[in-house]
């Protein structure tokens, strides 16, 4: 796998490819293909889909076809965590036709610039789980026999696309913790969260993971942001984004239809049943060194959430 030369009049890693999708070699096509020039990469239960769903509302965004594509761990990289999920391998050209339909968006949207005709569009992917779920690395060409990797998710991503930015909005692990609880129990009582034993603790100690990506991509192509301070303020945590990805503003009336859409995957159906505090004390001192050392990474003392 070698970097992408992508056209020179799209922001988004756009290339023209030979189409045989159909299956007859005889009626060959050319067709524009893409990438992602962002993604969301985490966390889950911290608010990446109703962000997702946000920021596919801008018209200069176009995202995949679908929401947690999990190709560059779960899918392709590594093996399958969770096997009900897939029943093979996805390949690359199956990867990339999850961005058809932005690309057919992205060839449409045009703008002048200085005489040009651009293409100004960008492709976002939301994957939730890229941040910290390396599961299957020991199957990585490279990693064998080691007991923990030498190379990971971000290492193949730098190689095709260099430039590539990232969203994370994080959320009080503990908070993401008894979220992600609520949405696999089904409907049992949030009393049986305090005696599981499997539950996912990884996921929110993110200063590990956000060190192993900032070992292979610059700090500057992150954006990193708090779930409740994303929820807080919407207008403004758009904007910051907006801005990082370097597309448009949007003008008052779309801004306002954008804020002003119902939460989405809010986990209400059983928000009325707490945490036990003894619960919530032990998650609290187990994440503390994490959001410690979080804050410490980021330069920023609220990411301590104290």
């Amino acid at each position: 796998m070698s970097p992408l030369t992508p056209l020179a009049n799209y922001k988004t890693p756009c290339w023209l490819a030979g189409n045989t999708d159909n299956g007859d070699v005889t009626e060959r096509t050319t067709r524009l293909r893409c990438l992602p020039y962002a993604m969301l990469i985490g966390v889950s239960k911290c608010g990446t889909t109703d962000l997702f769903h946000r920021l596919a509302k801008h018209p200069q965004i176009f995202p995949s076809k679908r929401k947690e594509v999990r190709f560059w761990n779960r899918q392709r990289i590594g093996v399958l965590a969770i096997n009900a999920l897939s029943a093979q391998d996805m390949s690359f050209t199956q990867y990339l036709r999850f961005f058809d339909d932005a690309a057919r968006g992205i060839y449409e949207y045009t703008e002048v610039i200085n005489g040009e005709m651009v293409h100004p569009g960008i492709v976002i992917e939301a994957t939730p789980h890229y941040l910290w779920d390396y599961g299957g690395w020991e199957t990585i060409p490279g990693n064998a026999d080691l007991s923990e990797p030498r190379f990971i998710l971000p290492d193949t991503l730098r190689i095709l696309e260099p430039d590539l930015k990232f969203l994370v909005i994080l959320r009080n692990p503990v908070d993401r913790l008894f979220s992600q609880f609520r949405m696999l129990s089904r409907g049992h009582p949030s009393s049986l969260f305090h005696d599981l034993g499997g539950i996912t603790l990884r996921a929110g100690m993110y200063s590990i993971f956000l060190k192993d990506w900032f070992q292979r991509y610059p700090k500057s192509h992150f954006h990193i942001i708090k779930s409740e301070d994303y929820y807080n303020d919407l207008p403004s945590s758009l904007k910051e984004i907006f801005k990082f990805l370097k597309i448009n503003q949007i003008n008052k009336r779309l801004r306002n239809v954008i804020t002003k859409e119902r939460v989405r995957n809010s986990n209400k159906s059983n928000s009325s049943e707490p945490m036990f505090p003894e619960t919530r004390q032990l998650l609290n001192t187990f994440y503390k060194p994490f959001n410690k050392d979080l804050a410490k990474l980021l330069e920023n003392t609220n990411f301590q959430w104290k």
